[in-house]
């Protein structure tokens, strides 16, 4: 009986050792999806923006998200943002606009969080201090 038993064992382990390296790569994921990855370095116009669009959400200003738009649009043809900065700014935007006013705040305040220690939020700093 013991015989089968380990049997069983060593061939169930084989079975098992791809669900659980499955399993692993999912947790990861998932967390990765909950927590969120982060945004990468970001321009200062970008930071700036999201430092008004910050404003803009914590008073649910609506008029503001229309003038902080056109300053996203300014700020691409001035090739002062990218297209992928431009993205996430408006994405916070429309979820402002959709009435998930704490969704957008949350948003850009990861953005603008995930710039610390990052070469712009040490330039912007720098400025701020001349």
């Amino acid at each position: 009986m013991r015989g089968n038993l380990s049997v069983n064992s060593e061939r169930d382990s084989h079975l098992f050792s791809p669900c659980i390296h499955l399993r692993i790569v999912t947790v990861f994921l998932c967390g990765c999806v909950l927590t969120g990855c982060g945004y990468p370095d970001v321009s200062p116009q970008a930071y700036s923006i999201a430092k008004s669009l910050y404003s803009a959400t914590n008073l649910k200003q609506t008029d503001r998200l229309n003038a902080i738009e056109s300053l996203i649009e300014e700020s691409l043809k001035q090739e002062e943002l990218s297209d992928r900065e431009a993205a996430y700014l408006k994405e916070i935007i429309e979820t402002a606009r959709a009435g998930d006013w704490e969704d957008a705040q949350q948003e850009v305040r990861e953005l603008m969080e995930d710039q610390i220690g990052s070469s712009q939020t040490k330039s912007h700093s720098h400025s701020h201090s001349e």
